[in-house]
């Protein structure tokens, strides 16, 4: 509440309603529906309020007013009988008692309309940058910017940045674009440079022992405007970390970034942590570029082997490459556009064809491709050849082996045309997914099948974490179906150590949903092998139920019949 206002015009609700109430703001539209009767929009920076004008009075001062005009509203607010749900103050509108001009809008027709500003020319919308400003989507933009540069400050000093505002008049110090200049009044000839960037003093502030810092820094560049450089002046999250890592620096922004872009970000795809690391040979083949945009699902293919020798001249003895596009609707006219666009830019012609709805090849280039080639060059999911997709990783066949392995002959020991044992088996599974060469731990855990069973539980916990695989695990060895999933969070002291401790983050009821996960009355599902006495597998067909593939041999003591959930593989 201010003296001018009681409330502002996107603040009311039908809670408000019998309440005197004084709103100011501008005059957005009013629409006149008989002689003293009109619906009046008041727009402020919260929002829009509804006034009905009922009578002769209230209509006499509003109706001589232009759009824009500044006025104060007093009235009673009450109900509306026609509501608007797509508005936040939809439910209500004023009936007002008082109304004051307070700033008369001289023009009966504006430059533009306040909410179709972005279709204005643009010298038009810098001109009357304030009513341009007025436009919800344009305020937005602002309002976006101090919300992201707000969250900005915050994360980063919760990282322990310090926050320093480096000097904006500065001697020259060319980088890779021309300074901006400002003549000093008391030293004719010479002249100050606007910073292209605070590179200079937080090198300054590393040397002097500041351990981390940054800003919002203001960067003038005096260059034109290029895909992947911004020009005039512009506004940066400056940082610098003394005795840090490249991995140190990415730890930082991994963590401060993902959050902002979740939660202020209009994309879906936004990057999440830990950011793709991309090898700048693998950029170039892939995208043709060491700085792609990974929200445009382009890649670049080498088909050099298959079109090199087509018979057209420009492939023989170079090499080729093609950026296959889906579902690509561009007429003629604009495909040759494109490609004059990027002969200007890469240097070299491109050449295209496409394949239309009934599969024919046509355009361009058309006549030296044939059908195998254009099937390779279509999208993985569109070609026609056949494709074969793993059901089971390495990880877990090799893991139900050492599983069986150490219940039918226990850790050590190779069975009969098996050359290796359940610890040979998880020897190299830790060597090959965690770089683990020292074997003491599994010394020590190979004693007894039991142990080493214990020991294969948690290797399988730690290979399946987030594949749904435990929940089948823990049906299989009997283990108590219900678990508390436990993390561990980190913090960083003032002296730099580190501090580990374990947070519960989720509980798991898993008895509680048993009956959704399988079907009433089935309780194990078998899939099972174990080798025979004799030379070979003896793997025999179970029919007793669908859900289940084979089973193991029926000779075999009950304890080494290994149950192995189907509806965990499918």
């Amino acid at each position: 509440m201010t003296q001018s206002r009681t409330h502002t015009c996107g603040e009311l609700r039908l809670a408000n309603a019998g309440e005197t109430v004084t709103l100011v703001g501008w005059m957005e539209n009013i629409r006149e529906v008989g002689n003293n009767f009109a619906f009046l929009v008041l727009r402020d920076f919260y929002g829009t309020t509804q006034v009905v004008i009922e009578n002769e009075e209230m209509m006499n001062i509003v109706k001589p007013l232009n759009k824009e005009s500044t006025i104060s509203v007093t009235g009673i607010v009450r109900e509306r009988t026609s509501k608007n749900p797509k508005l936040p103050t939809g439910d209500i509108e004023i009936a007002p008692t008082e109304i004051t001009v307070l700033g008369r809008c001289r023009y009966n027709e504006l430059p533009f309309e306040i909410n179709h500003s972005r279709e204005a020319d643009e010298s038009q919308r810098l001109k009357y940058r304030y009513l341009d400003l007025r436009n919800p989507e344009v305020k937005a933009n602002i309002i976006l910017r101090c919300n992201v540069v707000s969250t900005l400050r915050t994360a980063m000093t919760e990282h322990g940045f310090l926050e320093i505002t480096t000097p904006i008049l500065t001697a020259s110090s060319p980088e890779g674009a021309r300074d901006y200049l400002v003549p000093a009044r008391k030293h004719p000839g010479k002249f100050y440079a606007l910073p292209q960037a605070p590179q200079q003093f937080k090198q300054l502030l590393m040397t002097a022992g500041f351990d981390r810092y940054f800003q919002i820094a203001p960067c003038f560049r005096d260059e034109d405007a290029r895909g992947d450089r911004s020009p005039g002046e512009f506004y940066q999250m400056d940082m610098e970390m003394a005795f840090a890592s490249q991995e140190d620096v990415f730890a930082v922004i991994e963590d401060v970034l993902p959050p902002i872009f979740a939660k202020y970000g209009t994309y879906n795809i936004a990057s999440s942590a830990p950011f793709a690391r991309i090898p700048y040979r693998q950029a170039m083949e892939e995208f043709g570029s060491d700085k792609p945009d990974l929200r445009i699902d382009l890649r670049v293919k080498d088909v050099t082997d298959i079109l090199q020798n087509c018979g057209f001249g420009p492939f023989e003895n170079n090499i080729v490459k093609t950026v296959p596009v889906s579902n690509c609707k561009l007429a003629r006219k604009a495909v040759d556009k494109l490609c004059a666009d990027v002969e200007v830019q890469a240097g070299q012609k491109p050449y295209w064809f496409k394949v239309d709805e009934s599969g024919a090849i046509a355009g361009g280039i058309a006549k030296f491709i044939n059908a195998d080639v254009a099937n390779f060059l279509k999208p993985l999911e569109e070609q026609d050849s056949r494709h074969y997709y793993p059901m089971l990783r390495k990880g877990e066949v090799w893991l139900n082996f050492a599983e069986a392995s150490n219940e039918v002959w226990g850790p050590k020991v190779a069975g009969p045309g098996c050359s290796m044992s359940a610890y040979d088996v998880i020897r190299v599974i830790r060597e090959k997914s965690g770089g683990i060469t020292n074997t003491t731990y599994l010394d020590e855990m190979a004693g007894t099948p039991e142990s080493f069973r214990e020991l294969i539980q948690n290797e399988r916990r730690i290979e399946f974490a987030f594949e749904n695989q435990r929940f089948w695990d823990l049906r299989r060895w009997l283990l108590p179906l219900n678990e508390s999933i436990l993390g561990m969070e980190v913090t960083r002291k003032e002296d730099s150590s580190e501090n580990f401790e374990v947070k519960l983050v989720e509980e798991r009821p898993l008895n509680d949903i048993l009956s959704a996960l399988l079907p009433p009355g089935l309780h194990t599902a078998a899939l099972g092998f174990t080798p025979a006495d004799g030379e070979t597998d003896d793997i025999q067909p179970y029919h007793e139920d669908d859900t289940t593939l084979f089973i193991l041999g029926e000779s075999l003591p009950a304890k080494h019949r290994l149950i192995f959930p189907l509806l965990s593989h499918t």
